[in-house]
C-alpha cells in the first residue's frame, strides 16, 4: 500500500508542477503585454499583480525573469530594462 501511495503523491507533485508551470507562462505573456503597452513606459506593481492574478512577490519573481526592473526614483513602478536601462548604463 506505501508503493502505491509514494507513486500517487509522485504523480500529483508532478501534477501540480506542469499547473504551475503553465500559470507562469502565461502571467509572463500577460506581463510583457502590460509592459510593452506604448502608453507606459512604468507600470505600478500593484496594477502587474493584480492584471496577472498574483501577489506582489510572485509578481516581482516573474518580472525580475522577464528582464524588468524597478524605478530608481519609485520602486514600487517596474519597467522593461531594454526600455528602461539604468542611467549610465
Amino acid at each position: 500500500m506505501g508503493f502505491i501511495k509514494d507513486i500517487s503523491d509522485s504523480a500529483l507533485s508532478w501534477w501540480r508542477e506542469i499547473g504551475s508551470g503553465s500559470l507562469d507562462r502565461s502571467r509572463k505573456t500577460r506581463l510583457m503585454e502590460m509592459l510593452e503597452d506604448k502608453r507606459f513606459t512604468w507600470r505600478r506593481l500593484q496594477t502587474l499583480a493584480d492584471g496577472i492574478g498574483a501577489t506582489p512577490e510572485e509578481t516581482r519573481k516573474l518580472l525580475v525573469q522577464l528582464k524588468a526592473r524597478p524605478q530608481e526614483t519609485d520602486p514600487d513602478k517596474w519597467g522593461l530594462i531594454a526600455r528602461n536601462p539604468r542611467p549610465g548604463g
